[in-house]
């Protein structure tokens, strides 16, 4: 388990240009499995590359966060957080409306 530091505003390392992810290596596979970390390790919801001083274009996302509320308890282990990056979501198939 690896938590990463969070870059916090005023840091100039937030206004740097991302890149796009073009292949999944080993090297991104860490950075997503350090990213969960760090998301769960200060409850929350969302986390991205860059607000750990990363530059490439990847956010993890936990889709089962409960709406409202004051409930700090761990979420469920059942929960799988995704990861993506945005330009790979892009070149997606577009969906029948």
């Amino acid at each position: 388990m690896a938590v990463l530091d969070i870059v916090k505003y005023p840091d100039p390392r937030l206004r740097e240009a991302t890149f796009d992810v073009g292949e999944i290596t080993d090297d991104i596979r860490q950075l997503v499995r350090d990213l969960i970390d760090t998301m769960y390790s200060l409850n929350a919801a969302g986390i991205a590359a860059i607000q750990v001083g990363r530059l490439e274009r990847v956010f993890v996302l936990d889709g089962k966060v409960p709406a409202g509320g004051d409930d700090n308890s761990p979420r469920s282990s059942s929960s799988t957080p995704s990861w993506s990056s945005p330009a790979r979501a892009s070149r997606s198939p577009k969906r029948a409306a």
